[in-house]
């Protein structure tokens, strides 16, 4: 809409500058005796009034334009900033997970008393996401390409997150090859999510 508002109204104000532009050369070369150009000079307040409506209401709608163009360019670069701090708070969050990768081997020699290592990263894990939380709604009202990344990193983390505090919480009790793999392969799904998202900032 914007694109097209701009050149039409550039085209308008064009078309009354050529318009005015041509009368005054008929009239200089006729030397004022060109009986139209006459009766125009008789309506010449009434046209220049009107000619000047149509030349104001050409150059409003090129303000208007550039005044949205700037304000979509503003909303994308506070768009963009809220994205890159939200970032650091989920590199955070990948780099527990990235510890969380070695803990398959303790879980499997567990077996009623939790190791040392599971309870340090379930305490690392235990965390607030306050950038999260109040980005995702700022996401949501300009439509961010991206929010999608970050909700699908996010909601696999507190996933992970709640799992490990309930098997702590039970004792570390001994469990199913078939649940360790999965949990894992979440796990790592969670990090291929991450490194998608850190990817398209660097891109950007």
């Amino acid at each position: 809409m914007r694109a097209v508002m701009i050149p039409t109204a550039i085209l308008i104000v064009a078309l009354v500058i050529v318009a005015l532009s041509a009368l005054i050369v008929v009239d200089i070369r006729t030397g004022g005796d060109n009986p139209q150009l006459g009766l125009l000079r008789q309506w010449q307040t009434l046209i220049g009034t009107m000619l000047g409506f149509v030349t104001g209401a050409g150059i409003l709608a090129i303000s208007t334009a550039i005044s949205a163009e700037t304000e979509q360019a503003r909303k994308a670069e506070e768009l963009r900033r809220v994205g890159e701090a939200l970032l650091v708070e989920a590199s955070a969050l990948n780099e527990v997970l990235k510890r969380a990768e070695g803990l398959q081997a303790r879980i499997d020699s567990a077996n009623g008393s939790c190791p040392s290592q599971v309870l340090d990263i379930n305490a690392s894990m235990a965390r607030d996401t306050p950038m999260f939380d109040a980005a995702v709604p700022h996401f949501v009202a300009v439509g961010a390409p991206n929010l999608s990344l970050f909700v699908g990193f996010y909601a696999t983390y507190g996933e992970l997150r709640r799992n490990l505090a309930s098997y702590v919480s039970h004792g570390c009790p001994p469990v199913s090859p078939g649940t360790a793999v999965s949990v894992f392969e979440k796990l790592a799904s969670a990090r291929k999510a991450f490194d998608v998202i850190e990817a398209h900032y660097r891109k950007g």
